[in-house]
């Protein structure tokens, strides 16, 4: 048993995914992480250097690294989940019942100077430090003629979302022009999580920080029925996880800096969001700071009051999908 397998973590939406029997396919095998497809929706396998996050599981060997090809964990690889136990093929098996489940620490009571002196440090690189793919320097540098053509494209759309955002942030209340310009953007980048999806995912988180669960819940509702056409499996897994307040542990700590203002720690937390994906964490970092723009723009951060310590995560991060199959697509 030196070769051992076991979980040292596991997301809470992984947690609620595997703990339902079912059938299991691998969607997608790369180098450091494995998705897998379920009937109750997507789990990514990775080592520890993956990160903790609501759709992850963070799998340890007792001997030696990760090889993924030699348990077999190929793409279309089938296998099922039963009692807890997750087995593809014959070579892999893994128990995640009973996992540590990781939770993401509550947030903090916002200081509007600080998001504003958060905000203003963020922006100080250069556009050049933003990957050239994707809506970060668009949205972050403001160096539209410094961003790739899908970005520049996208500019009048990201421009009305940030304007339909203040608005609703004003008037508590949700509007047909946010709920349009952010369902426009769903899709929009290669990859398995685009890069509009990723935008719209760090503003739906924000509005979880803030305690404006109404205005968070108006919009899910309203993008929900259009993310099977417009999007992958994947990437509506994580936006339903944004939707909950539930983000990848990195997403969190950013997050909560910017929050209470805590400039000196930025530069490790932007840097390590520049590393996830090719453009993913900058994209989602974006959606971040365009929704607290909005917000500081609208008085809407407010100051440290209970609503500004809802639990993180009211759901599961699952509840779109209706325990139905999905199909998977690059």
């Amino acid at each position: 048993m030196t070769n051992a397998l076991f979980v040292l973590r596991i997301g809470p939406v992984a947690a609620e995914i595997l703990g339902h029997d079912g059938d299991a396919e691998v969607a997608a095998a790369f180098d450091r992480s494995v998705v897998l497809m379920t009937a109750r929706g997507f789990v990514t396998l990775g080592g520890e250097g993956l990160g903790d996050g609501p759709l992850n599981v963070l799998v340890s060997k007792s001997l030696g690294p990760l090889d993924w090809l030699r348990f077999g964990l190929t793409r279309e690889a089938k296998g099922a989940v039963s009692g807890g136990r997750l087995i593809i093929g014959d070579r892999f098996a893994l128990t995640t019942g009973g996992a540590p489940v990781w939770q993401p620490p509550p947030w903090p009571m916002v200081s509007p100077a600080g998001v504003g002196a958060a905000l203003a440090r963020i922006r100080r690189d250069d556009a050049a430090a933003w990957p050239a793919e994707g809506l970060s320097r668009l949205v972050i540098a403001r160096a539209p003629e410094r961003s790739d053509r899908s970005a520049r494209a996208a500019a009048p759309t990201i421009a009305a979302l940030a304007e339909h955002l203040g608005r609703a942030l004003e008037l508590g209340l949700s509007n047909d022009g946010l709920s349009r310009s952010a369902t426009l953007l769903i899709g929009l980048g290669p990859g398995l999580t685009p890069s509009g999806d990723d935008l719209v995912g760090g503003l739906l988180l924000v509005l979880s920080a803030l305690g404006k669960l109404r205005l968070r819940d108006a919009l899910w509702e309203a993008l929900v029925p259009e993310l099977d056409l417009l999007t992958t499996g994947l990437s509506g897994a994580h936006l339903a996880a944004a939707a909950d307040g539930l983000a990848a542990a990195s997403v969190h700590a950013a997050l909560n800096a910017i929050l209470i203002g805590d400039v000196a720690a930025l530069p490790d937390h932007i840097a390590t969001l520049r590393g996830i994906g090719h453009s993913s964490g900058a994209d989602t970092l974006a959606g971040i700071v365009l929704a607290l723009d909005a917000a500081l723009a609208a008085g809407a951060t407010g100051s440290s009051t209970a609503a500004q310590r809802v639990e993180v995560g009211r759901g599961t991060g699952v509840r779109w999908l209706k325990a139905r199959p999905r199909s998977y697509r690059s």
